[in-house]
C-alpha cells in the first residue's frame, strides 16, 4: 500500500469495482491517481460475489484473464432458480435468466471471492492504493478539491483536481454533495449467515427465496452455504432469515452443522427510484453511490460507470470543461440508466417485492 502525498490529479474514494474501473482508465495517462479505502485491504464485502454475464463480458473486453485465486467453488453458475415461501409443494422453479440485462441463451456467471476480486481489480488499475484511509469531508476551492482524511490514525489533508465518489450505497461523498437527497432516502436492511451444512439444492445455481414483502438469496460458496434476507416490510431482516432457515429446513432438507459468519448491511432505495446523482463540476459519483444498480447486480453497473467516469475526467482535462459535462452525456451512462430502469421492472415482473 502507498503512503499518501499532499497532491494528486485524481482522488478516488472506494476500492470496489467502480473505483478500480475508474482508476484503470488513467493507467497510461501520466496522471497521479490514488484510491483511498477506509478498511484494511484485502477487505471482504457482504455481496454474493457473482460475476454475472454482463460483468463477465466487460472484464473479458477490458482486462486480462481473471486469475485463478479469485475464484471459489462452484466456479461457474448456470442460471437462477427460485422457491416461494407460500408454495406447499416445495417446488424449485427456474428463472428465465441469471442476468436480467442479458439474453438467456448466453447464460453463465462466475463465483468469486469479493476480497480477492476487488483487490485484483485495484492492482490492475496501476493507481496508488491507500487503505485504512477514512474520508472525513471535502471542500471545493477555486483550483482544487481539499479532502480531509484519517489515514492510519493520522488526520491530514490531500488535494486533487478531481474527486470520484465510488464509496457505495452509504456514500460520504454523496452525503456532502447532496444532503437533501440523503435525507430523502429510505433504508433497507439485509442480513446474512454462512453455514457448514447440507441442503437438497444443487450447487452451481443462484437461488432466490420469494415472499410477499421480502426476498432472499441462497448460494453455495466454497465449503459454506450463504443465506441472505432483505425485507421491505416491518419485519427485521434477522427475524426474516430465521423464517427462511425454518422453511428451508422443513421443505428443502437444510441441516446446519455450524454457523461460520453472521453480518448485515443497509442499502437505500435510490436505485429503485431511478434517482441518479452523477455529481457536480469535477466531483463525480459512480456505481451505487450514484444510484446505479441493475436490480440484483451492482458489479456490472460499477464497472461500466467507472469506465465512463475515468473517460469523462480525461476529456475534461483536454477541454477545460467540467468532468460532469462529459459524464452526464456519456453514452455508457445514458445506456446504463436505461438498463437499470428496465432491470427493476423485470425484477418486479418476476415477483420480487418493490424496493
Amino acid at each position: 500500500m502507498s503512503a499518501l502525498k499532499e497532491n494528486y490529479d485524481v482522488i478516488i474514494v472506494g476500492s470496489g469495482p467502480a473505483g478500480a474501473a475508474a482508476a484503470k482508465t488513467f493507467c497510461h495517462s501520466g496522471l497521479d491517481v490514488v484510491i483511498i479505502e477506509k478498511c484494511p485491504l484485502p477487505r471482504d464485502k457482504m455481496c454474493s460475489g457473482v460475476i454475472l454475464p454482463s460483468a463477465r463480458k466487460f472484464l473479458e473486453q477490458h482486462y486480462d484473464d481473471l486469475p485463478e485465486h479469485i475464484f471459489t467453488t462452484p466456479r461457474t453458475l448456470k442460471c437462477s432458480r427460485y422457491v416461494r415461501m407460500n408454495d406447499d409443494q416445495s417446488r424449485v422453479m427456474s428463472f428465465p435468466a441469471l442476468d436480467l440485462a442479458e439474453d438467456p441463451s448466453d447464460e453463465y456467471g462466475f463465483n468469486v471471492s469479493r476480497s480477492a476480486f476487488d483487490l485484483w481489480l485495484c492492482e490492475a488499475s496501476g493507481a496508488a492504493l491507500a487503505d485504512n484511509c477514512f474520508l472525513i469531508d471535502y471542500k471545493e476551492e477555486p483550483e482544487n478539491i481539499t479532502v480531509q482524511v484519517k489515514h492510519n490514525g493520522k488526520y491530514m489533508e490531500i488535494k486533487a483536481k478531481y474527486l470520484i465518489g465510488a464509496d457505495g450505497t452509504i456514500s460520504r461523498v454523496r452525503r456532502t454533495l447532496a444532503p437533501e437527497l440523503e435525507q430523502s432516502l429510505n433504508w433497507i436492511a439485509l442480513y446474512e449467515e454462512h453455514y457448514e451444512c447440507q441442503i437438497d439444492l444443487e450447487p452451481g445455481w443462484m437461488y432466490w427465496i420469494l415472499d410477499q414483502h421480502s426476498f432472499g438469496s441462497i448460494l453455495h460458496k466454497g465449503k459454506n452455504l450463504h443465506i441472505t434476507a432483505a425485507t421491505t416490510w416491518g419485519e427485521t431482516a434477522k427475524n426474516l432469515l430465521k423464517r427462511y432457515v425454518n422453511f428451508l429446513t422443513a421443505q428443502h432438507g437444510l441441516k446446519i452443522a455450524k454457523t461460520t459468519m453472521t453480518r448485515g448491511i443497509i442499502m437505500n432505495d435510490q436505485p429503485f427510484r431511478g434517482d441518479y446523482l452523477l455529481g457536480k463540476g469535477n466531483i463525480l459519483l459512480v456505481g451505487e453511490a450514484a444510484g446505479f444498480v441493475r436490480a440484483l447486480d451492482g458489479i456490472t453497473s460499477a464497472l461500466v460507470t467507472g469506465k465512463a467516469t475515468g473517460e469523462s475526467v480525461l476529456q475534461s482535462i483536454q477541454s477545460g470543461k467540467t468532468a460532469l459535462d462529459y459524464y452526464s452525456q456519456h453514452e455508457l451512462v445514458v445506456a446504463e440508466q436505461e438498463i437499470c430502469n428496465k432491470s427493476h421492472l423485470k425484477m418486479a415482473e418476476l415477483g420480487f417485492p418493490a424496493g
